[in-house]
């Protein structure tokens, strides 16, 4: 306010007005004299800018911030995203789910013993002899008859007793507080039955076998069970009764390859293609010894010996301890006019134990007659 007092003062001043204080009379309204157009600029130039009210520019207005805006995404790439979260939410889920829950770790047993595996002996190499190397002073063929020198018709060989997968533990009550219980495995009888059953069929005692099997197949009738008393019926020409539990074996495991093939040689098929395939179509699934043996009973039966000496040697090779497996490769050889090889398997054959289907005293005569030409 003094700033404005004081240019109107200075307005006064040049216009030559004197104040009249004397001549005044209070309460008197007097009009404002208007200002020259000279004044108005001097005022303008007297007045400092921004301090009269009304002049100047205005304060500057604050800026104004912009408002955050999220980025807006279109409606492909957001279904993509979401898809692919999905996916690999489902398959983070599927592998946790799938994976397989942690087996507790069991101890080996120390006391079961390893069966021994059979070695397999060296293939046999047979060096064809001329037809005229024949023995001296006999014929070619064997001395004994046809049908005493066929084949003996096999005998299944019974299964080796299977040690249970899952022996049940027993704990046993501790000596001391401080040690610990150990576990024994209790045997299963079944198991032990068969083993036992096996062994005396291995030495030749039939009827201990046949005692043992029959308790075996009465306490679980099983396969084992069964073939072992096949095999022994068979052994004992009792063809019916080998028949019969041969047969009661395929209601048990209709795909048995040596209750197949044994009833096949039992039966005696007279439609020798059709039986020979048959067989052949089992060697391929099961190739046992007990199916090379009967094929090479079919292929005797047809007076095919090179083919029979064939099926018989993978029927030696493959149970190097049978007899009759021995006896029948013998005959095979002897056959062919192969008299030293077939010295050496009926030599075999008698040397080997257990139970046999040939004739033992048939078979020492004709190694005696066989043995001028080693």
């Amino acid at each position: 306010m003094s700033l404005l007092l004081k240019a109107l003062k200075q307005a006064e001043v040049a216009n030559g007005v004197k104040p009249d204080s004397g001549n005044r009379i209070e309460g008197d309204l007097e009009l404002e004299p208007l200002t020259p157009p000279g004044t108005a600029q001097a005022r303008e130039w007297v007045e400092p800018p921004g301090l009269l009210f009304g002049s100047g520019a205005g304060a500057p207005k604050p800026r104004r911030v912009r408002d955050f805006r999220w980025p807006q995404l279109s409606l492909v790439p957001l279904t993509a995203l979401l898809a692919a979260l999905i996916a690999f939410g489902y398959g983070l889920y599927l592998y946790f789910a799938l994976q397989p829950p942690a087996a507790p770790s069991l101890a080996p047993a120390n006391d079961t013993a390893p069966a021994a595996a059979p070695v397999d002996p060296a293939p046999l190499e047979l060096e064809s002899e001329p037809a005229s190397a024949a023995l001296p002073g006999a014929p070619p063929a064997p001395s004994a008859p046809v049908p005493a020198t066929m084949p003996a018709a096999a005998a299944a060989r019974p299964a080796a007793a299977r040690a249970p997968a899952h022996p049940a533990a027993n704990p046993v009550r501790a000596l001391a507080p401080s040690a610990a219980a150990p576990l024994l495995f209790q045997p299963d009888t079944q198991a032990t039955l068969l083993g036992q059953a096996y062994a005396a069929y291995q030495r030749g005692a039939l009827a201990e076998a046949q005692q043992l099997y029959a308790q075996a197949a009465a306490h679980r009738r099983s396969v084992d069970a069964l073939l072992g008393l096949a095999a022994i019926a068979s052994v004992q020409d009792r063809d019916a009764d080998a028949q019969r539990l041969y047969r009661e074996v395929l209601d048990l495991d209709p795909r048995n390859a040596a209750a197949q093939g044994a009833l096949l040689d039992l039966l005696g098929n007279t439609d020798g293609s059709a039986a020979e395939s048959r067989l052949k179509m089992l060697i391929e699934r099961d190739p046992s010894p007990h199916l090379h043996q009967t094929l090479g009973n079919l292929y005797a039966g047809q007076a095919r010996w090179n083919d029979a000496q064939a099926a018989y040697f993978e029927a030696y090779r493959g149970a190097p301890g049978n007899a009759d497996y021995a006896y029948n490769l013998a005959v095979s050889l002897d056959q062919l006019q192969q008299f030293a090889a077939a010295l050496n398997y009926y030599e075999k054959a008698l040397a080997g134990g257990g139970a046999h289907r040939f004739d033992r005293a048939q078979a020492e005569a004709r190694v005696q007659q066989l043995k001028p030409v080693r």
